[in-house]
């Protein structure tokens, strides 16, 4: 297979609808996890910096998911832990392919990432915030070297 000398890369995706539904599903799965005694750990993974610009609603929604979640799991006081990636500035707009998704020399730093957060090494998110989380060892998350025109 012979990649090609240019890809298309852009965000590839527009506002996304809101279905309640999978909160619910969440708030249950976490539920289910505790009542087995299974720690439970979801990450809300990186979004591309200028769809999280461009679509705003989206990422509010996405805050209130945080929270709501995070407020649920709290009072069940169980093992599961959230990690909020959505808008950390380690991921920087030239190591995203779309909207959603890493392009692969990113990718290992994400998996460092999360495996240090399952380890227990960085901070759940619990301030609902973009966290200083330089304190917890992170090491910065490298990317491809790409000239954009």
């Amino acid at each position: 297979i012979v990649p090609p000398d240019e890809v298309d890369v852009g965000l590839r995706y527009a506002r996304l609808e809101h279905d309640p539904a999978c909160l619910d599903a969440l708030m249950a799965m976490a539920d289910d996890m505790d009542d087995r005694g299974v720690e439970l750990h979801i990450v809300f993974a990186p979004v591309h910096p200028e769809y999280r610009d461009r679509y705003p609603r989206e990422l509010a929604w996405l805050r209130q998911t945080r929270q709501r979640l995070a407020e649920h799991v709290s009072a069940r006081k169980g093992g599961t832990r959230l990690l909020w990636l959505v808008d950390d500035p380690q991921f920087s707009q030239i190591q995203f392919f779309d909207a959603f998704h890493l392009r692969w020399p990113a990718t290992e730093g994400l998996s460092a990432r999360v495996a240090r957060f399952v380890e227990g090494q960085v901070a759940p998110a619990s301030s609902f915030g973009s966290e200083n989380l330089s304190k917890w060892g992170n090491r910065p998350i490298r990317g491809p070297t790409v000239s954009m025109h």
